[in-house]
């Protein structure tokens, strides 16, 4: 409803679509006019005066209209890796992107209330924004120290970057030059990811392939929290990450990356008085971070290969009596693991299960360790006999595991169409509503099927 009137506001403004300099004080008799026709029914009350409205109150309005659940938040868990289920926040965030720009175009008083959200999560999607986003930063830093005004430049509301150029100009090197650029100018940046997928910033394209330290290096080491690599395209060398995890002590979350032949050395040892999240996805990793201390660690998310699983004993039996959650894909060979997880894994309280159909569920539902929430996630819509075969699992999994009584579907993809075949499903439904079992979608709300 708040999005749909935003937009119907916006689409009535005549300075809608200009710049910031052309933007004009609202015209308050016509916002009434279109609030009263968007809002008011025969029976509602008369609209109120929307001149007496504190900008408090629209400041919550544009918040609650442009919110993506979990985007800035460093919260154990709330983040994720570059796995295809991660695309559904991509796109949310995108479309949060497009009506943030929407309320800045409306008038004077809504961009000062709207700006901050609109940078609050900066998406680098093209080579060729680069400069001019680097421009901007630079000219509000600029101008506002000059005038001495006290507000804060743009870049001071910026809580998250995502690196994921899909483009690059002729020149690669200076495009990343102008990222650590932009980066400097972004001095609360909690949450730092890269997923750059151009060509021309490939080396077998001719790009640098290495990222430049100074990147890395203009976070800030007080408010850096979260950091993910979720393509190989560009990467810091092993000398720079490790200088920079060594200087970073409030990382919480980090994931790792194809090194290939560039390995840590293993007599360079950060430390991670912070860490509580970490995502796994090679062999290399797994081997050095079971050498490390990570007394605080409670997740631990693996998308992964039969080389890893193999190698993983070693890290769960090392860490895993902290851990809380734990996150892994469905490969044949893995569940292998169950019965590792609850002999190393004692405080497990959250076991996320990702696969490409409900049919590679694990079979030794009986290893399951002592769980009270199970996520489950498929990357792809699903069918009738498969739904069937997820309801069995499930049903399984409540009488194995009596501490089981939620059910979350980590992805909408997940149970798309499954009101579709609720008929075939009643017995199976039946028994997880006699356990007291409740379904959960992606956002922690209950699933009503009907």
């Amino acid at each position: 409803m708040i999005e749909a009137l935003i937009c119907h506001i916006c689409e009535a403004n005549p300075y809608s679509h200009g710049s910031s300099a052309q933007l004009q004080q609202p015209d308050l008799k016509v916002y009434t006019h279109n609030l009263h026709t968007t809002l008011m029914s025969p029976y509602s009350k008369p609209p109120v005066d929307w001149k007496i409205l504190p900008p408090e109150i629209w400041t919550l309005i544009f918040r609650h209209a442009t919110l993506v659940p979990d985007l800035i938040s460093t919260e154990l868990c709330n983040y994720g890796m570059g796995d295809p289920i991660m695309s559904q926040q991509r796109k949310r965030h995108k479309q949060s992107l497009r009506t943030k720009q929407s309320l800045v175009r409306v008038c004077k008083t809504w961009y000062s209330s709207a700006i901050r959200f609109l940078y609050e999560a900066v998406l680098l999607g093209r080579g060729k924004s680069l400069a001019s986003l680097y421009e901007g930063l630079e000219r509000s830093h600029r101008q506002l120290i000059d005038s001495a005004t006290g507000e804060l430049p743009l870049g001071w509301w910026t809580k998250r970057l995502d690196v994921a150029m899909r483009d690059s100009t002729n020149d690669s090197n200076s495009d990343m030059a102008l990222v650590g650029s932009i980066v400097a100018m972004l001095p609360n940046l909690s949450i730092l990811t890269f997923d750059i997928h151009g060509h021309g910033y490939s080396p077998a394209y001719g790009g640098l392939g290495i990222l430049p330290s100074s990147i890395l290096q203009s976070t800030s080491p007080e408010n850096l929290n979260v950091v993910y690599w979720y393509s190989s395209n560009v990467m810091p060398t092993a000398e720079d990450w490790l200088e920079f995890l060594s200087s970073r002590p409030h990382l919480r979350s980090i994931s790792d990356f194809a090194w290939g032949e560039y390995l840590p050395v293993t007599d360079a040892v950060p430390n991670f008085p912070s860490l509580t999240s970490l995502h796994l996805s090679h062999s290399w990793s797994v081997e050095y971070f079971s050498r490390l201390e990570l007394p605080h660690l409670q997740h631990l998310t693996c998308r992964a290969n039969y080389n890893f699983m193999q190698n993983l004993a070693p890290f769960l039996q090392n860490h895993g009596a902290n851990l809380m959650s734990l996150s892994t894909d469905c490969h044949a060979s893995a569940w292998n693991m169950l019965p590792l997880i609850s002999e190393t894994c004692p405080n497990l309280i959250s076991l996320e299960l990702v696969t490409d159909d409900w049919s590679s569920l694990p079979d030794n539902r009986s290893a399951l360790p002592p769980i009270r929430t199970m996520k489950l996630a498929c990357r792809h819509p699903q069918h009738g006999h498969l739904y069937r075969r997820l309801f069995d699992f499930i049903v399984e999994a409540i009488t194995v595991c009596p501490t089981l009584k939620t059910i979350q579907f980590s992805d909408e993809r997940s149970i798309g169409n499954l009101n579709e075949y609720l008929r075939v499903l009643q017995g199976q439904l039946k028994i997880l509503s006699d356990a007291g079992v409740t379904l959960e979608n992606a956002e922690g709300l209950l699933i009503a099927l009907s």
